[in-house]
């Protein structure tokens, strides 16, 4: 019997159709809240998690493979395709996926890499080490960004640049950034002018009029 949070079935809800059948997946460490890893997740993979309450053969990348990180708390974005999975790593030497700090600067660097690919880019208070939201970045969002000084990201459903906060006022100021070990992902240090979500609350991960499932592991 699959194990759920809050006694409601944590698929519902998600929508699996914007990753061709994948859900987006952060992982966060929740002693240090120092993000440790992102990717995609299956159905299948979320439900082998829920049931033993440990990421490992479930996570695609096998980040966690033979080292199973324990779930502390599931939470989903506003967008229903993201969960952010605060997690308690059972070593406290595993680090190959941590993240290397950067200068804000060294941004531009990696526009040539990214090009016209689309890097995933995780949002977090620079401060509080809050998740804000989860988006992608190509050159030109990079380029866009180091030059503003803001967010800003490239939108999949206008197909176009987009800075965060362009009609809200709401901007994410850039104060720093983390890289992934191979280069294909990163984490944007921020501080945040407003609520970040257009919901109206801090953080897209966030309950906002009780329709936003906020999962806590259960029995």
């Amino acid at each position: 019997m699959t194990k759920h949070f809050n006694n409601v079935d944590p698929i519902y809800g998600l929508d699996w159709t914007k990753m061709d059948g994948n859900i987006l997946v952060v992982l966060q460490e929740d002693m240090t809240d120092e993000v440790v890893g992102f990717g995609t997740m299956t159905k299948r993979g979320l439900s082998y998690s829920l049931v033993c309450a440990h990421l490992g053969l479930a996570w695609r990348s096998s980040f966690f493979k033979g080292n199973p990180a324990r779930i502390v708390q599931i939470r989903k974005d506003c967008d229903n395709d993201t969960l952010l999975f605060r997690i308690r790593l059972l070593f406290s030497d595993f680090e190959p996926f941590r993240l290397t700090g950067y200068q804000p600067g060294a941004l531009i660097a990696l526009a040539p890499i990214t090009g016209n690919n689309l890097m995933m880019a995780v949002i977090q208070n620079y401060a509080s080490k809050e998740i804000l939201m989860v988006g992608v970045m190509n050159e030109s969002a990079i380029r866009k960004t180091v030059e503003t000084g803001l967010v800003t990201l490239w939108s999949r459903t206008r197909d176009r640049l987009w800075t965060k906060g362009e009609t809200s006022g709401n901007f994410l100021r850039i104060g720093g950034f983390l890289m992934s070990p191979l280069s294909s992902s990163v984490v944007l240090l921020v501080d945040p002018v407003g609520p970040v979500c257009y919901t109206g609350t801090t953080t897209c991960f966030e309950e906002s009029n009780g329709l936003i499932r906020q999962y806590r592991l259960g029995s």
